[in-house]
């Protein structure tokens, strides 16, 4: 049978090149749209509602009916001393641990890249830290420290020094904390670094090596001003993370000893959940919230003056010390994974026992426990579901947004780009009231729609700001030879970077798997 002729449209296109035409003048709004419409449904409502408990005078005695009192609680938090010293601890907490987190990263990186056989295995054992989940982390690092049976005074007294109080003491504890959030994401940095070290072209640096220019003269030059935008991302997303941090430093201190590590988020639960004064909680976010807002805003403003670049490139002679330097601070940071694993198949005697004990009959008695009172495949089927789910659907949607940022200039796109990073830095502590009662309104409480729904959520300005500043970098000579060739810009999108993103994205896929012991330790 002959088919029908295509017909007119009221456009005056026919349909058969309605549809492409028709994307490829629409595809920067269709592309964000997708990440805006989750973002507004799930975040506006927490957020607004956040605002409206800062007004009223929301306390456990006057819940039923609170009073409106205005902007009294925002002036109450910006006179109060306790929010200075936990501002002031929060931005020591933050510059110390972000600072120190990108020079290991980065250098890490930088001889990871030049090591040419075991990368991809050095790589996935640089990772593990951050697969641990914040509270495991704190519990394995409080055991570690502990004064009577930790692993690490043992080892002080086997150079004739002293035993610490390490999380006991005022003058040790912030460093303590700082160091520990530093084990553990650090390898954010790194593997995101690296991944920008290997996604550049290396035409500058061949023609840095025409002209004499030594190793340090590249790197100061050309490689630290080519990286400076997926620099700044790695920085403003962990600085966002570092200082709502709140798991780890309740488990290793709870804000003490006193409140000499009394954070930001450590005060902010203790006065929703301990004084049960919401409406001040919320004042001390939306205060928080405008702070880090103020400061980012700028670091959106650099990003929009960054220039594409290039990359390192690797030299086949690596001096002795790059070796020392990678394989030591595996060790560092692999020995406290091995110390809890070692542990583990310990009697609860021999766990404890000072010296340690280091040659005994493992036992898997403690693994037979678990799942013995545990339900432990049920938490598994769940936390699977989940974060494939959540991973999933925020890579497709974040790639997407991402890629209308690099792309295209659309009209208010520094507003657009903070208004992502700031449900990003928005606490999740202060939203848990607001999305428990949004989810009881859908009837989808208890159930993994909203885990799903939440996940996706909060991982999706991760998943943006991340692909946007990897689409930055990336060629765009791939898509024009593809809109030469006749193909549509939605096409030449889909051709063009699929393949480049595909390494990228597998990384932010690897960034994730983390939630999967967070979940099954959630529900544990």
């Amino acid at each position: 049978m002959q088919s029908q002729p295509w017909t007119p449209t009221k456009d005056g296109l026919n349909r058969k090149g309605s549809l492409l035409s028709w994307l490829d003048e629409r595809i920067r709004i269709l592309l964000l749209a997708p990440a805006f419409l989750v973002m507004l449904l799930v975040f506006l409502y927490p957020i607004l509602y956040t605002v409206y408990l800062s007004v009223h005078d929301w306390t456990l005695f006057t819940m039923q009916d609170p009073p409106f009192i205005g902007f009294k609680h925002i002036l109450e938090v910006l006179s109060d001393t306790t929010f200075h010293r936990s501002l002031l601890r929060s931005a020591i907490y933050v510059c110390a641990g972000v600072g120190l987190q990108l020079v290991l990263g980065f250098t890490l990186a930088l001889a990871v890249d030049r090591i040419r056989r075991g990368q991809g295995l050095l790589t996935t054992l640089f990772v593990f830290p951050m697969m641990v989940t914040p509270v495991v982390v704190g519990l394995m690092w409080k055991f570690i420290f502990d004064y009577n049976f930790g692993i690490f005074n043992y080892t002080l007294t086997l150079f004739g020094l002293e035993k610490m109080a390490v999380l006991n003491t005022s003058s040790t504890a912030l460093a303590a904390l700082i160091f520990v959030d530093t084990w553990q994401w650090k390898p954010f940095m790194f593997i995101v670094l690296l991944a920008g070290l290997r996604s550049l072209p290396t035409e500058p640096f061949e023609a840095a090596d025409i002209d004499g220019a030594s190793a340090w003269q590249k790197l100061r030059n050309i490689t630290l001003p080519l990286l400076k935008s997926v620099m700044i991302v790695c920085l403003v997303m962990r600085a966002a993370g570092a200082i709502k941090v709140f798991d780890q430093i309740y488990v290793l201190t709870g804000g003490g000893p006193g409140t000499s590590t009394e954070t930001f988020s450590i005060l902010l639960h203790r006065k929703a959940f301990a004084e049960f004064n919401f409406g001040y909680s919320s004042a001390l976010a939306i205060v928080l919230a405008i702070i880090v807002g103020i400061i980012c805003w700028f670091a959106v403003r650099s990003l929009y003056s960054e220039k594409q670049g290039a990359t390192i490139m690797r030299s086949n002679r690596n001096h002795p010390l790059l070796y020392v330097y990678v394989y030591g601070a595996l060790v560092i940071f692999l020995f406290p994974i091995f110390w809890v694993m070692f542990t583990s198949i310990k009697t609860p005697t021999q766990a404890f026992q000072i010296p340690p004990v280091w040659f005994f009959s493992p036992s898997l008695e403690n693994y037979r426990e678990v799942f013995r009172t545990q339900p432990f495949s049920e938490y598994l089927i769940n936390s699977l579901i989940t974060t494939v789910v959540s991973t999933l659907l925020a890579l497709v949607i974040g790639t997407l947004a991402g890629y209308s940022l690099a792309r295209f200039r659309i009209k208010g796109q520094r507003v657009i780009t903070f208004s992502v990073f700031f449900t990003k830095i928005f606490p999740p502590i202060v939203l848990v009231v607001p999305f428990f009662v949004l989810f009881q309104q859908l009837g989808s409480t208890d159930s993994l729609f909203s885990l799903i729904v939440s996940y996706t959520t909060f991982n999706l300005p991760f998943v943006i700001w991340l692909m946007w500043g990897f689409l930055k970098e990336l060629p765009e000579s791939l898509e024009e030879a593809a809109i030469i060739d006749g193909t549509t810009r939605f096409g030449a999108m889909v051709a063009g970077c699929a393949a480049a993103c595909q390494a990228r994205t597998c990384r932010i896929r690897h960034l994730h798997r983390h939630e999967l012991l967070e979940r099954i330790s959630v529900c544990a």
